[in-house]
């Protein structure tokens, strides 16, 4: 587990976020949900490095950091801090495809180069077997419509502009 002491951004956001949600998390999902027994809130286990412990910030307690306005170049629009518009791409890969668009992009800076798991795995914690996409699934499970639709509308540029689009209770965003 994280030495949390030491971790900027458990300083910065994530104590913030466990202090300030912890009672309507505690509603919402009831004590046995942040048990070690559930992994801390995490839908899937994960390895011993990569487990949580009750002080961090659950993805629910996260997302209610972003749509509440809290601001970090990690999690802010695509569109509010670069220059989309003025700048010309060649190529746009999707994060979420980062372990397969890699391959592509490390081949196209050097073509004599072969490797099989390109530039980097994406997903360490992505129990075998499973999908990006089914985990995706199970930790939006956490979060109401309210909760997506909020997400949308703030991302929503990002998804037009660079193609994404996801399902959410039969509903298709981008609309």
């Amino acid at each position: 587990m994280a030495n949390l002491e030491d971790d900027f951004y458990y300083k910065t956001y994530g104590q913030h976020a466990v202090n300030k949600h912890r009672k309507k998390a505690l509603e919402r999902f009831g004590p046995d949900f942040f048990s070690e027994e559930n992994n801390f809130s995490m839908p899937v286990p994960v390895d011993e490095q990569y487990k949580h412990s009750p002080e961090q910030p659950c993805f629910w307690k996260f997302v209610q950091i972003v749509l509440a306005g809290r601001k970090d170049e990690h999690w802010n629009p695509m569109a509010s801090f670069c220059s989309v518009c003025d700048l010309e791409y060649n190529i746009i890969v999707h994060f979420e495809k980062l372990e397969f668009e890699s391959q592509f992009v490390e081949n196209l800076i050097d073509p004599n180069h072969v490797s099989e798991q390109g530039l980097m795995h994406f997903n360490p914690t992505l129990p075998l077997g499973m999908t990006q996409e089914e985990l995706t699934k199970l930790y939006f499970q956490q979060l109401s419509a309210q909760d997506v639709e909020g997400l949308y509308k703030l991302y929503e540029l990002g998804f037009r502009l660079f193609g994404y689009a996801f399902e959410y209770e039969e509903k298709i965003y981008p609309m």
